[in-house]
């Protein structure tokens, strides 16, 4: 089996195993993936789609992308006012960065580098760590990104905060 499948395989049930209704995705046959809705919080709210995806690498390693949507679609103020949030914010990750795509969807990415030196499992735990860590940064901006979202200045965010 070719090792983009064997590490979305793995990584596929390990999500499983934590609880995540995962779907493949089969869009792009060199870009294997998948793609699961995640709650944010305890509660099971504050509900985010993420998509995992294999990119063959260069001279050593491989990438799995990790795109989170947090908000799908922000009217053009909002969008404004997303983006100076977004300025700020990303000063304080420390794995990948938010951004707007097409000028309204706002999302988090990053690619994770993965070393041809680990087996499959190895690959998927990692992303799995990785995956893990970065729903906590987002969910601590995700409540601020669904005001800004609804209308809320990031003047006012930040006079709240």
């Amino acid at each position: 089996m070719e090792r983009s499948k064997q590490i979305m395989d793995a990584l596929e049930a390990l999500l499983r195993e934590q609880g995540f209704d995962v779907q493949p995705d089969g869009r792009l046959d060199e870009h294997p993936g998948v793609n699961l809705l995640i709650p944010l919080q305890e509660d099971g709210t504050e509900l985010v789609f993420a998509e995992l995806h294999f990119i063959a690498g260069p001279q050593g390693f491989d990438v799995i992308q990790l795109y989170t949507t947090l908000v799908g679609e922000l009217q053009p103020q909002a969008a404004a006012e997303t983006a100076k949030a977004i300025a700020v914010w990303n000063q304080d990750l420390l794995l990948g960065a938010f951004a707007l795509r097409d000028g309204s969807q706002l999302y988090h990415r990053y690619c994770l580098t993965v070393p041809h030196s680990l087996d499959p499992g190895q690959a998927a735990a990692l992303a799995l760590d990785a995956f893990s860590f970065i729903l906590g940064q987002i969910a601590e901006y995700h409540g601020d990104a669904l005001l800004l979202a609804s209308g809320t200045t990031f003047e006012t965010l930040c006079a709240m905060g």
